[in-house]
């Protein structure tokens, strides 16, 4: 499906396309460039929840079994 990119750049999802990625009027989506020629739209749902808080709770705990 072709949509237009308005002047400022906003590009609507069109709703069929919402409706099957499940996605909402307000959710939040992740958007990322994956190549040159591909944006990907990820609903929030597939997003890992966590904080830095957490990632630095993980790193020491590798590191404690790992002996270093």
């Amino acid at each position: 499906m072709i949509v237009k990119a308005t002047k400022d750049n906003t590009i609507c999802i069109p709703k069929d396309i919402a409706e099957r990625a499940g996605i909402k009027e307000g959710d939040n989506v992740l958007i990322r460039v994956k190549d040159e020629s591909t944006i990907e739209i990820i609903p929030r749902k597939y997003w890992a929840e966590i904080t830095t808080d957490e990632i630095e709770e993980v790193g020491e705990e590798i590191t404690k079994s790992l002996g270093i």
